[in-house]
């Protein structure tokens, strides 16, 4: 069985301030421990449950923040970026029989979390698919769904574990965290790395969360912070100015989705 990971950074137990996100600074150092630590337990599930073989991908910043440190020799480890429109899940294909998500955090434009925020906190204030704000889970997972992959297990902050059951039937969670406000509540990191392993394994060995339903209409829209880049963004193939901020455009797919995004918030 073959198991792709994805993980990020700020939905790990204890993350509350971007300096603890950014390679250089003292507090990066030991986020960046746990971050490699939630990986290797969701490794050690994924083997449990009956993996045989691994793929993570490093999908926070420069991508190359974890290392082979603890995770079992079955696994792939995916650093930088591919420069593909599946960003987060990079390397991805329909040979995969799952993937999980470590570390995932609530998207902009919501309050549950200090560090909310989908694919550019300094670019964008929301994303939008069909009126519903749009995580970085959510992109991802529909864009395994285009492939035929089931995205089985999710861990991060609470606001992103409640809204991503809400999408996909089935999805297996934990809860790194709690937010209110600029700060978080957080889980011991040993508990949360426990139930990862845990859930993992669950999840893995039952793969019973379902695929997303397809809509009829994608209809995506982008709010940017300056209204210099959604007036640059509105001339993208297809994209249309409806808001000084806004930007919408409608996606032919999931696939199409993400190349639009991809896209349009590097304007």
């Amino acid at each position: 069985m073959k198991i792709f990971i994805s993980c990020d950074i700020e939905g790990t137990c204890g993350c509350t301030d971007w300096h603890e996100t950014e390679m250089g600074n003292a507090e990066y150092d030991r986020q960046v421990s746990e971050m490699q630590a939630e990986v290797a337990a969701a490794c050690r599930g994924a083997l449990a449950g009956g993996a045989t073989e691994i793929y993570v991908k490093d999908s926070h910043d420069d991508a190359r923040n974890i290392w082979f440190t603890d995770l079992p020799e079955q696994v792939h480890l995916i650093r930088g970026w591919l420069a593909t429109p599946y960003t987060m899940v990079g390397g991805i294909d329909g040979s995969f029989d799952g993937c999980l998500y470590i570390g995932y955090h609530s998207p902009g434009g919501e309050d549950t979390s200090p560090l909310a925020h989908t694919m550019s906190y300094s670019r964008l204030f929301w994303i939008k698919l069909n009126g519903r704000i749009l995580s970085e889970f959510d992109m991802h997972a529909l864009g395994c769904a285009h492939l035929g992959v089931p995205s089985l297990f999710l861990s991060g902050d609470e606001g992103i574990c409640t809204r991503s059951a809400e999408l996909i039937s089935g999805l297996k969670t934990v809860v790194t965290k709690s937010c209110v406000g600029g700060g978080t509540i957080n889980r011991h990191p040993a508990a949360v790395q426990w139930e990862i392993e845990e859930g993992v394994r669950e999840a893995v060995a039952a793969r019973a969360a379902a695929l997303p339903e397809k809509s009829a209409e994608l209809k995506l829209e982008i709010c940017f912070k300056s209204h210099e880049k959604a007036t640059k963004a509105g001339w993208y193939p297809g994209a249309e100015l409806v808001e000084p901020h806004v930007v919408r455009y409608y996606a032919k797919d999931y696939e199409d989705m993400l190349i639009a995004i991809q896209f349009l918030r590097s304007v």
